[in-house]
């Protein structure tokens, strides 16, 4: 999927109009599209595939598969080209703010540990981008201070880069891949209370964030 969020509320189904109630889970989960129309959704450490994704959670079709190594909620998550799907940051079971990143692989049902974030962050957004890397960007830190700082994942060597810094800190915003491949990250929040109007977008090839305009509403 081209854009993942940090989200609370319920968890909707990827296709069709249906919601299903998620009170037994710690926290809102993370879904994205895996091969063959496999949806994987995440909750803390509870990890579930559903095969079928014209009903809902209740459906057999939902079944458990490997647990990840690190509990967390309000992660990041993108499906890689090759159909594994990287996780990372977001906030531990005893509320810490995680660095740590891991990979599942749809095909063995596994979580393996991969290099860590640079920068601990939860509420951050990211992007698939056109040449197959993770662009990982703002969130809130340690301190729950709005990040700047971006990062790309290479999912060749599993390595974690730097790219550069937003104009505006901000976390639970988006951040969508464009056709040219760009990615424009727009909305979120600075602090309790203040929202962004603010956008900007992402070039890859020169590694450059420029101001994007900004939204009629914050």
């Amino acid at each position: 999927m081209p854009e993942t969020r940090a989200d609370g509320g319920d968890l909707r189904t990827i296709r069709g109009s249906r919601q299903a109630q998620t009170s037994s889970w710690r926290a809102a989960p993370r879904r994205w599209s895996l091969l063959l129309g496999l949806v994987l959704a995440i909750a803390m450490t509870t990890v579930r595939t559903w095969d079928n994704p014209k009903d809902n959670l209740s459906h057999p079709g939902w079944r458990a598969t490997g647990a990840l190594n690190t509990p967390r909620a309000f992660h990041v998550a993108v499906r890689l080209t090759d159909g594994r799907v990287l996780v990372g940051g977001g906030i531990g079971s005893v509320g810490g703010v995680l660095a740590d990143a891991e990979l599942f692989d749809p095909a063995t049902g596994r979580w393996t540990p991969t290099e860590r974030l640079h920068a601990a962050r939860s509420t951050a957004a990211a992007a698939l981008l056109a040449d197959g890397r993770v662009l990982v960007v703002g969130g809130f830190d340690v301190r729950f201070n709005p990040l700047r700082s971006a990062e790309l994942f290479d999912p060749a060597t599993e390595r974690w880069t730097s790219a550069g810094s937003l104009p505006v800190a901000r976390f639970s915003h988006t951040a969508t891949a464009l056709a040219d491949g760009r990615v424009l990250v727009a909305g979120g929040a600075a602090g309790p209370g203040n929202p962004l109007d603010a956008a900007e977008t992402f070039d890859p090839q020169t590694g450059l964030w420029t101001a994007a305009g900004r939204l009629h509403v914050a």
